[in-house]
């Protein structure tokens, strides 16, 4: 699941209800609350903002939650000289690497 500024909210929100439903999420330019759970630990998050981006502090502050609630996989994205929607063209590429990685991971299954 992967959403970009309010997108990314309400990513972080449908994760938080029912993490057992998805294999990663990604927050790109954006952030939202988190409901700490045991089957969430256990989910890979992407994380990506620019570092000319009004959503830097909230994305800062996602990946702070993520790794409180005890998160085993949290990567944490700053890009230099990008803005709010800059951030998704210059870190889709990587979204769907970090992807494919967890897919393999997990066996290919999706």
């Amino acid at each position: 699941l992967v959403g970009h500024s309010m997108g990314a909210a309400q990513a972080m929100q449908a994760v938080s209800l029912a993490p057992q439903r998805y294999a990663a999420a990604a927050a790109l330019g954006g952030s939202g609350t988190i409901r700490p759970s045991e089957p969430l630990k256990k989910l890979p998050f992407f994380i990506a903002v620019g570092k000319q981006d009004f959503a830097l502090s909230g994305a800062r502050g996602l990946r702070d939650r993520l790794t409180k609630a005890g998160v085993e996989r949290v990567a944490y994205h700053e890009m230099p000289d990008v803005e709010h929607l800059g951030i998704v063209q210059q870190s889709l590429g990587e979204v769907f690497q970090f992807f494919e990685e967890i897919q393999k991971a997990r066996g290919g299954k999706k």
